[in-house]
């Protein structure tokens, strides 16, 4: 009997700890009337993703999370802020019947700056009536001179 009880206890631990979640930098949540979208900020970074030779490019990666009984439409803004205040934005329309999308957004040749940068994502749903939420996250890229003209790449997946 005490063997049998040992192995439900230690199950049980197992258990738990796989439902635990996945630490992530930012989370939020908006939901309307037939919708939720969720959406996590999993890392950013600086990199030089254009290869042009510059440690000059910002990347965020993120994930989003739909549930509807249909086709789920949002718009996404992205808006990195400089250490200075400067912002870059860009926004996006997605229409999409996936219930699950890991995301890319690389700021080309926007890290220029030493300091602490923040990205920012926005979302307004559009189905089942317009909802609003937002989600920031700061990160510490090194400055360095800019190796080309500014311009934004959103890879979803």
């Amino acid at each position: 009997m005490r063997k049998s009880t040992n192995t439900i206890i230690g199950f049980s631990i197992f258990v738990l700890l796989m439902l635990v979640p996945a630490s992530y930098a930012a989370e939020t949540t908006v939901q309307s009337n037939s919708s939720t979208l969720t959406i996590r900020i999993t890392d950013a970074y600086y990199l030089d993703a254009s290869g042009d030779g510059f440690m000059d490019d910002a990347e965020v990666l993120f994930n989003i999370d739909t549930y509807s009984n249909g086709r789920t439409q949002f718009q996404l803004y992205f808006t990195l802020t400089l250490p200075s205040g400067r912002q870059v934005q860009y926004a996006y329309h997605v229409n999409t019947v996936l219930t699950y999308l890991e995301g890319s957004m690389i700021f080309h040749n926007d890290a220029t700056e030493s300091g602490w940068y923040n990205i920012k994502i926005e979302a307004v749903l559009l189905t089942g009536g317009a909802s609003y939420t937002a989600l920031d996250y700061d990160f510490d890229p090194p400055g360095h001179t800019s190796g080309g003209d500014p311009d934004g790449e959103l890879t979803l997946g």
